[in-house]
């Protein structure tokens, strides 16, 4: 996947569901937009532990890799949109950070 691509046409999508400017909602906006799918990734590992530990559960529907993965995507589209938001291109922000975790522990990979 090519992020510049991915950001470009996210961004797109989002100015139609916003109305025509993701700066409608605020960096706040944008950040509790990202944590509301990070609660959803724990709500479902939670699950998943409990099937795990064999511990009942009032979910019926039980653990789903797929809504994990589902949950995770989402997440990642959501930090894209907060990362544009802030005026930041989401591909070199994480390989500024990547590369400065290597450095910091002396590690060779480098993005």
């Amino acid at each position: 996947m090519d992020f510049a691509k991915f950001s470009r046409i996210n961004k797109e999508r989002a100015m139609i569901w916003h109305k025509g400017d993701i700066g409608n909602w605020s960096m706040g906006d944008w950040a509790l937009a990202v944590a509301g799918e990070v609660g959803e990734i724990c709500n479902i590992i939670k699950k998943y532990n409990r099937f795990r530990d064999g511990l009942p559960s009032n979910n019926p529907k039980g653990f789903s890799f797929d809504d994990l993965a589902d949950e995770i995507a989402d997440t990642v589209i959501y930090c894209d949109l907060l990362a544009t938001r802030c005026g930041f291109d989401l591909e070199q922000i994480i390989i500024h950070k990547f590369n400065k975790i290597s450095d910091r522990e002396g590690l060779p990979q480098r993005l």
